[in-house]
């Protein structure tokens, strides 16, 4: 959940970059977003999702230390990787300078480590265990985004939410409270991966209602896919948990309160973040 708050470090805001940037002209780059985000949704939510696990989920037996034994040298494939992922980072942080995106610097690296003369991974791997699944799945994910925009489900949601909303520009507060309330219920019926490719096509129309900027409104999405409610919205966590042999009892408890704890503690926090860095009137 914290990695949402980096750019791109998941799946839901590297399609939000990419719809974002499809539909409304909207580049987001690394070290705004980063800022914008990582404060509350990175730091303040990674101390409230450890602090709630260990309340929910406690450990009764003490942990023993694995014995890692004495580190070697790097091989050549770790320093590859190692100039690759820096070079990568580098890149990031200074993408308002050079003007490439995200996007464009994370397909690059991962192409590098494909690459056959680089050598990190062997032919056979990408002849007989590349996962072309997960491929497919993506980019069915992105393709919704457009559907959704091209199709009028898009007015259709959004005309539907607006008018159980009534929002009205000038009150940027319950403008606030009311687009984060339908995203997350919005984030609930898609799933979070699905999210930003629903999320974005009708930010438009938000944005028109509530007289915010369109960058603010595609903004408060993060806030939303940033947050888990149930196991199954997302499924990284959904397999976190077969695979930890955590009940989904248990587990929607955790989830159920620290979406609490979002929306009332970190989501004020968030909101005077926001008015501090210019992004609220």
């Amino acid at each position: 959940m914290p990695s949402t708050a980096i750019l791109p470090a998941n799946i839901p805001n590297s399609i939000l970059m990419g719809a974002a940037d499809t539909l409304y002209g909207v580049k987001l780059t690394y070290a705004p977003y980063m800022m914008l985000h990582f404060p509350v949704l990175g730091i303040l939510k990674t101390v409230a999702l450890i602090a709630i696990v260990c309340w929910f989920c406690p450990e009764p037996m003490p942990l023993n230390k694995a014995d890692t034994g004495a580190l070697g040298p790097m091989s050549p494939d770790e320093k590859r990787l190692s100039l690759i992922l820096g070079g990568s980072l580098l890149l990031y942080v200074t993408d308002s300078l050079h003007g490439i995106s995200p996007a464009w610097i994370a397909l690059g690296a991962g192409i590098l480590c494909l690459l056959p003369p680089i050598g990190m991974i062997p032919i056979k791997t990408l002849s007989q265990k590349l996962n072309f699944v997960s491929l497919i799945y993506i980019a069915g994910i992105l393709s919704i985004g457009a559907v959704v925009a091209d199709s009028g489900l898009g007015e259709a949601i959004s005309a539907k939410f607006l008018g159980i909303a009534h929002l009205t520009p000038g009150d940027t507060m319950t403008n606030v409270a009311a687009v984060t309330a339908i995203d997350f219920v919005l984030t609930t019926l898609t799933g979070v991966t699905g999210a930003p490719a629903v999320l974005t096509p009708v930010a438009g129309h938000l944005a028109e209602a509530t007289g915010l900027p369109i960058l603010t409104v595609l903004m408060i999405e993060v806030i939303a896919f940033s947050t888990v409610l149930l196991p199954y919205a997302s499924p990284p966590t959904l397999i976190g948990l077969q695979m930890g042999g955590v009940k989904t009892e248990p587990a929607t408890k955790m989830l159920l309160a620290l979406g609490l704890v979002t929306l009332l503690v970190l989501f004020p926090i968030d909101y005077a973040w926001w008015r501090l860095l210019g992004y609220l009137p």
